[in-house]
């Protein structure tokens, strides 16, 4: 749910049921950075959590949530730094990646 909600899209996408179950068991969904900017700790955690191998992935939602609240406070830590040492182009524009990965994390 966290992957369609950061890119818009079905991770694994098929025209029926039969093709979407094959496609989960047999491939990989598409890099978050084919639809959006964003930190390699931020894709670390999706692809976790998309694992074939359910040994591999999050055994309980509080390990993924305390990845994503670790993931939140690196992002707003790097905005102080950042506004501390004047302003870039990822901090004002309104297509910088973190701003636009902490809108879509808030809203989660």
């Amino acid at each position: 749910m966290l992957y369609e909600m950061l890119t818009c899209k079905v991770p694994f996408a098929g025209g029926n049921a039969v093709e979407v179950i094959a496609r989960v068991l047999e491939r990989e969904p598409a890099p978050l950075s084919d639809y959006m900017s964003s930190p390699a700790e931020l894709q670390r955690i999706i692809s976790k959590a998309l694992k074939k191998n359910r040994d591999e992935r999050y055994q309980t939602i509080k390990e993924m949530l305390v990845d994503l609240k670790r993931l939140r406070q690196e992002l707003e830590f790097a905005k102080l730094e950042r506004s501390a040492t004047g302003p870039t182009e990822a901090a004002t524009h309104p297509s910088g990646a973190s701003a636009d990965i902490r809108s879509r994390m808030s809203s989660a």
